[in-house]
């Protein structure tokens, strides 16, 4: 074989293996796209606002879970600058910036107030009491009320779908044995911690898979 047959060989090779990959990935978008459609149905029939289907990109290149959909934004509620806040039915997403966003994540059922300040003149300003701390600094708001009442009422659905879904697990003890595979019953739990950030589990599936990584302590 001469240098060019290997050198088109190669080539053929490469755009095989581009083809599978392009193949495996709309294999998969069409797996994720069916999925949502079913959960969307569920999901858009518990809660009490309506709900984009669509699977949307976020602020800060967040990708939402299979069975997570977006309510509305700072837009609908007369945001007044360039940060951006996202409210889905499992997160609050806050991002800033222009070329490198920075994101603040919040689970809704970690929220447990959320408190709404209007001065006299201008627009009114949101603040977040959650279960670690205070978040604030998000975009001024034309409709801020409107913008708590809808936050609270799907927070308030976030926590009862966690009760309806969540598996009682012991109260967790940590301790440096492992689990079987290698890694530490903690260090597993950060990995799936990883995945449900990265939008590849749910947040139902990471509670279960938390609860059943606990019960072995």
């Amino acid at each position: 074989m001469g240098i060019k047959d290997a050198i088109r060989n190669g080539m053929d090779q490469r755009a095989q293996a581009s083809q599978v990959q392009a193949a495996h990935a709309q294999a998969a978008y069409e797996q994720r796209q069916a999925i949502r459609e079913g959960n969307y149905r569920v999901i858009a029939a518990e809660v009490p606002l309506a709900l984009i289907p669509d699977d949307v990109a976020l602020p800060g290149k967040v990708q939402l879970f299979a069975d997570e959909f977006v309510v509305s934004s700072s837009d609908s509620w007369g945001g007044m600058s360039t940060r951006q806040l996202v409210l889905t039915t499992q997160r609050l997403i806050y991002a800033r910036g222009y070329l490198s966003q920075q994101q603040e994540i919040v689970y809704l059922t970690d929220i447990r107030d959320v408190a709404y300040s209007k001065p006299l003149l201008g627009p009114g300003t949101i603040a977040v009491d959650t279960s670690s701390g205070r978040l604030e600094g998000m975009p001024q708001i034309r409709n801020g009320q409107q913008f708590r009442d809808t936050l609270l009422a799907i927070v308030q659905y976030a926590k009862q779908r966690q009760l309806r879904g969540s598996v009682p697990a012991p109260a967790p003890v940590y301790s440096a044995a492992p689990a079987p595979g290698g890694d530490s019953i903690p260090e597993k739990i950060a990995q799936l911690a990883q995945l449900r950030d990265s939008g590849a589990i749910s947040l139902s599936d990471f509670d279960t898979k938390k609860a059943e990584l606990l019960s072995r302590m």
